[in-house]
């Protein structure tokens, strides 16, 4: 295809729309890096098109939010990431650091080699509400006479993310919801963008008894 076709078959690319329910949409020029070639082959592999804006080709690759989907983006991320004129969208969304991308891509990629993904993605938190005493009843009394404690069962949840948790602070007197906060989290660090990322995860599964000093 020539210039004067290519100026021709010029169509407007909607990236929005086009990365809309898909895990990653990369767009990539023609390059005369000697990785051009992989990086072809790799976009192919996906749902792949091209077309042209002023009068320049353009390469267009999305994929599937699932495992294969996943190989596919970080490999050709690792192409082109660092390329010039490469544009990345996820979910509808525009990426501009593709090595946070990559990373969420590859933490989810851990969860598939995993029997239960729950292993990998989850952590048991006590209920936000509750502040856990740091001695847990074991601090040094100068009081004269024994220690009174008493028991205290404190409720335990499913964090859905490992990756954000430490970094997320709960605030049970928030309007927003435990789970619309810790979604809200995960937006700042792409974990969103993650197909095992399920707010909804949150979950009372039991409690835990502490033991705590009384006065």
């Amino acid at each position: 295809m020539g210039k004067t076709d290519l100026v021709a078959h010029e169509q407007p690319v909607d990236l929005i729309r086009e990365s809309s329910n898909r895990l990653v949409t990369v767009v990539f020029p023609q390059s005369p890096s000697k990785n051009f070639p992989i990086a072809l082959s790799i976009a192919q592999q996906g749902i792949f098109r091209q077309a042209a804006i002023g009068g320049r080709r353009i390469h267009i690759a999305s994929f599937d939010k699932d495992e294969r989907g996943a190989k596919l983006a970080i490999a050709l991320i690792e192409c082109v990431g660092a390329w010039k004129s490469v544009v990345i969208y996820a979910n509808g969304q525009l990426i501009k650091n593709w090595y946070e991308l990559k990373d969420v891509l590859t933490c989810y990629l851990e969860s598939c080699l995993c029997t239960d993904f729950r292993a990998h993605c989850f952590q048991v938190i006590d209920d936000p509400g509750f502040s856990e005493p740091s001695t847990l009843g074991l601090s040094i009394s100068l009081r004269a006479g024994p220690t009174k404690t008493a028991k205290i069962a404190v409720d335990r949840y499913t964090f859905p993310c490992k990756k954000i948790y430490q970094s997320t602070d709960i605030d049970p007197d928030h309007p927003s919801s435990h789970q619309d906060q810790i979604q809200a989290a995960a937006v700042k660090r792409l974990c969103h963008l993650c197909p095992r990322f399920d707010p909804k995860n949150y979950k009372k599964i039991g409690t835990k008894t502490y033991e705590v000093e009384i006065d």
